[in-house]
């Protein structure tokens, strides 16, 4: 999707809706007297079918919608726990959500070591950069960006996505569907932790703000009468939720979850390379390669048996200036006299780009230092059609003494041909043979079981090779029939990676301690939670226990100051093993609790300034680095 096309699909969409909106108000400023409900359409749009009711709104490029259809199941959900039988189910699910308020806190701290160490990346960047900024790391799919490199840039600990600039924008319906769904099970978690402590739930909601999807929930204003573990549990469920996402997809991953495909009929061929998934309608390639094949080597670099993925080498080869395959050291035989006799304008520094209509490109000889020569490429890099004896002009050499033309029949090697020399394309000629094979369904109708490198062709390519990267898609999973989709298996794959990306990056930036994010309500309830007083945490035990019949929960408290009688007469100390020392070190406790509950708001005030202040220098440096 480019540009052009992503903005007329988003004017396209405001504006149905905002016609939809005008039908609507004006529906119901057809009665004669004024109603509350007509009163309510001037930015919002309400539906009520029984107890279940929809409310729509828009208002400045803000599309809200919230139902509390589902309000019945979460209601039920309640009921079930209150069950006596289900009071273990219960306390399991206390813990388990126990475990996010503690994966939470290593978030929170953990986002801002991350925004810590980008700082600091994109200092030492800048130490280190005087003359040129350095790109970021991931490559702009524009054709304006062909010069840049990626060999020497950094990784940095934190990456935006941005459309147009780090992903593509053939990649945004994808990443916005992501998005939405990362935000779904972020906000079941809030529900379903509010469901283990009796919290009702007032309604569930979508919203999308001129293109950015969001998802909501909206709880019981009771959520201030629990406890501050209760409360802590909940504001910690959404972000704990993104977490286990991201762990079972990269569990998933390394199990071998994409072998799934082989079985519902697609082939992995990274073996051999990559499928072509796709190309852009308007480019050259589109006559010369065919939905459905195999691109098997890039010049002399082969793109499957490597130790490197083949998406690996395709990128890193396309993108990268430096030669990372030795293709330019091995040459073509050539004969020596008919080489001499070229001309040499397309090998002057000030004509190297040819016009399309040429149809020499220069090369030169592999020893350095000898002149250039403008040869027709086709003859000498494109291999003899199958059948035919491949001549001396594709015999590959490195160096002049490689190249025999012919032997003695006594086999002693001596050549008594015309003297040949090794040649090679310049760097300026920007040439690339694209080396591919037949779609899969072409071998099985063939024979069953046809071989890769039986039938494959050359297509020579004349360009900038970032412009092969931009104009064909390509994948690693292959449909063994042609009735089957192209697309599915990596339109799968990029779903859900872009899902356990936006899931991790959900965790950690949702727990920032931002007024606007669930790090703020989760700072605050982890503070009151640190800096509770000796009443309110018996009241707590009180509330997570339940009821009982012994006052248990006073007794721990009390038990080392007063002693009480048992049945027997004899006196029971509640805490015999109290040791003064412990003793002691629980009154320093309660002592840094009394100073957690005084210094709350400074707290607060303190690691929000501290986020926006590394947020905002990381956000300067990345726009400092991609000046360039």
């Amino acid at each position: 999707m480019t540009l052009s096309a992503f903005v007329w699909s988003i004017c396209l969409f405001w504006a149905v809706v905002y016609a939809v909106r005008a039908f609507c108000v004006g529906q119901s400023q057809g009665s004669l007297l004024p109603t509350a409900r007509a009163a309510s359409t001037r930015h919002s749009k309400h539906l009520r079918t029984g107890t279940r009711s929809w409310k729509f709104s828009v208002q400045n490029f803000h599309l809200k919608a919230q139902t509390s259809a589902l309000n019945a199941c979460h209601d039920a959900l309640v009921d079930f726990l209150e069950l006596p039988y289900a009071q273990p189910l219960r306390h399991a699910l206390r813990m388990f959500y126990d475990v996010g308020s503690v994966c939470g806190t290593v978030g929170m701290f953990l986002g801002i070591a991350v925004l810590a160490l980008t700082c600091f990346q994109l200092l030492s960047l800048a130490l280190a950069t005087n003359d040129a900024a350095s790109g970021h790391n991931l490559v702009k799919r524009s054709i304006e960006s062909s010069k840049s490199s990626t060999a020497s840039q950094p990784i940095l600990a934190l990456n935006p996505i941005i459309p147009g600039v780090t992903v593509p924008w053939s990649h945004l319906p994808v990443l916005l569907f992501a998005l939405f769904v990362a935000q779904c099970i972020h906000e079941a978690g809030h529900a379903a932790a509010a469901a283990i402590d009796s919290l009702p739930l007032h309604a569930i909601g979508a919203s999308i703000t001129i293109v950015l999807p969001s998802a909501f929930v909206s709880l019981s204003p009771s959520l201030k009468s629990l406890p501050a573990v209760s409360r802590l549990r909940i504001v910690a469920a959404g972000a704990w939720h993104n977490l286990l996402l991201w762990g079972l997809i990269y569990l998933a991953s390394i199990a071998g979850a994409g072998s799934l495909w082989s079985a519902i009929g697609w082939s992995d061929v990274q073996a051999s390379g990559l499928v072509v998934l796709g190309i852009e309608e308007y480019s050259s390639l589109a006559y010369h390669l065919v939905p459905g094949s195999i691109v098997t080597a890039l010049d002399d670099a082969p793109l499957g048996g490597q130790d490197t993925t083949p998406e690996f080498v395709w990128s890193r080869y396309l993108l990268i200036d430096q030669v990372l395959h030795k293709s330019y050291e091995h040459g073509w035989c050539f004969e020596a006299s008919v080489f001499s006799e070229q001309p040499t304008d397309c090998c002057i520094p000030s004509r190297s780009v040819q016009p399309p209509s040429a149809q020499l490109s220069c090369f030169v000889p592999t020893q350095d230092g000898d002149q250039g020569h403008c040869v027709d490429p086709v003859p000498v890099l494109v291999p003899s059609s199958v059948g035919e004896s491949a001549g001396p002009s594709h015999t590959r050499c490195f160096s002049a003494s490689d190249c025999i033309d012919h032997r003695d029949e006594d086999g002693k090697g001596k050549s008594r041909g015309r003297p040949m020399e090794c040649i090679r394309p310049d760097v300026s000629a920007q040439l690339l043979r694209i080396t591919i094979a037949p779609p899969i369904w072409a071998w099985e109708e063939r024979d069953g079981h046809g071989s890769v490198e039986n039938e494959t062709k050359t297509v020579l390519w004349s360009g900038p090779r970032e412009e092969v990267w931009e104009q064909v898609k390509t994948g690693t999973f292959a449909p063994r029939s042609n009735f089957l989709p192209l697309w599915l298996p990596s339109s799968a794959s990029l779903f859900f990676e872009y899902l356990s990306t936006l899931s991790l990056s959900l965790y950690i930036f949702n727990l920032f301690a931002l007024p606007f994010l669930d790090g703020a309500y989760f700072l605050s309830e982890l503070l009151d939670y640190m800096g509770a007083s000796r009443d309110t945490v018996g009241l707590a035990l009180d509330v997570e226990n339940g009821p009982s019949d012994s006052d248990s929960s006073f007794t721990a408290h009390t038990a080392y100051a007063a002693p009480s009688s048992s049945t027997t007469g004899e006196p029971n100390f509640g805490l015999r093993f109290a040791h003064p020392r412990l003793l002691r070190a629980e009154g320093r406790l309660w002592t840094w609790r009394r100073i957690i509950r005084g210094r709350k708001v400074g707290i607060e005030r303190g690691l929000r300034y501290v986020t926006i202040g590394l947020m905002g220098v990381a956000v300067f440096g990345m726009a400092w680095s991609w000046r360039g």
